[in-house]
């Protein structure tokens, strides 16, 4: 059980990034009081980290940066967001994406990850860096396919790794994607085609950072 748990861990902190600001998707404060504000909380609900308050937006606020990272509790979804430098946690009953949602570089700014096995890959501006569980992390070079006729699909091919080695992944904006093991959701789902010689496919979860 420690082991599950420890495991589950690792995953989502590969899944979300270090860095307290985020990029891509982008939402405005909805039904907020003139007179009230949206709290931002440190962590959702039924957590040690719920009661206390990181920061607040305005009733008219927008721009409002997100990891796209969620999580269900009672029927309502929290959103994981950036306020001040910091990530907390916000209701999502009080949020509205702006537009489609998604800035033109959000394609370069995925984290991305999966379990059984565990394996996690950062599709970055030029290179990507693979790794999984038990194995060095192997470097490509990125070249991008937009999707044809679709805003919320992107191919990578990425070439360079061990000996030349290329792999193929597809990212979609749907949410939401579960890695079957935690609480969180997320606004991507990768497929990875492996260059391993069987053609194994790896199936995963991603989100956004700096």
């Amino acid at each position: 059980m420690r082991k599950t748990i420890g495991l589950v861990t690792v995953l989502c902190a590969l899944l979300a990034w270090s860095d307290s600001v985020f990029a891509g998707l982008t939402y405005k404060v909805i039904g907020v009081a003139e007179d009230d504000r949206l709290n931002v909380r440190q962590d959702w609900p039924d957590t040690p980290g719920y009661k206390t308050v990181i920061g607040s937006f305005g009733p008219h606020d927008t721009g409002i940066e997100s990891s796209g990272r969620t999580v269900e509790h009672k029927g309502q979804r929290w959103y994981e967001v950036e306020v001040g430098g910091a990530t907390g946690w916000v209701n999502g009953k009080y949020l509205e994406i702006e537009g489609a949602g998604l800035k033109p570089d959000v394609w370069t700014r995925l984290k991305c990850g999966g379990t059984e096995p565990f394996w996690d890959i950062a599709l970055g501006q030029r290179t990507a860096t693979y790794s999984a569980m038990g194995e060095a992390k192997v470097e490509y070079n990125i070249t991008r396919k937009p999707g044809v006729g679709v805003w919320n699909v992107q191919g990578f091919l990425l070439r360079g790794g061990q000996q030349g080695g290329t792999l193929r992944a597809i990212v979609t904006y749907r949410p939401w994607c579960s890695d079957g093991m935690s609480d969180y959701e997320y606004p991507f789902m990768i497929n990875v085609w492996l260059d391993d010689g069987e053609g194994g496919v790896l199936t995963g979860c991603c989100s956004l950072g700096r």
